[in-house]
């Protein structure tokens, strides 16, 4: 059976006809599984980034969830100068910060 026009299938889904054409030309590239697998990119917990200081980062989360917890808006540069606050008041060792 076949089925509807081209205009017709993009319009019933909401899509732009070219589009659909695009995807009709390129059905064997979908549908082919390695080609698939190869495209995406896998994250594992080893592979993420670890923070270097973690507990100051514990710190800036909590009171960044405090914080929108009543109802603040917080900027990146508020964010950004709060670390650096705690990077002051908490320092690691051997390490510089300018506030």
């Amino acid at each position: 059976m076949k089925t509807l026009s081209k205009s017709k299938t993009a319009t019933n889904l909401n899509i732009p006809r070219t589009a659909l054409i695009i995807w009709i030309k390129n059905q064997e590239q979908i549908y082919d599984k390695k080609h698939r697998n190869s495209s995406r990119r896998i994250f594992t917990s080893e592979s993420s980034k670890k923070p270097k200081f973690f507990e100051n980062e514990k710190r800036l989360f909590e009171w960044f969830t405090m914080k929108r917890n009543e109802q603040f808006g917080l900027s990146c540069f508020e964010i950004q100068q709060k670390m650096l606050s705690l990077m002051e008041e908490f320092k690691p060792e051997s390490i510089e910060f300018r506030i």
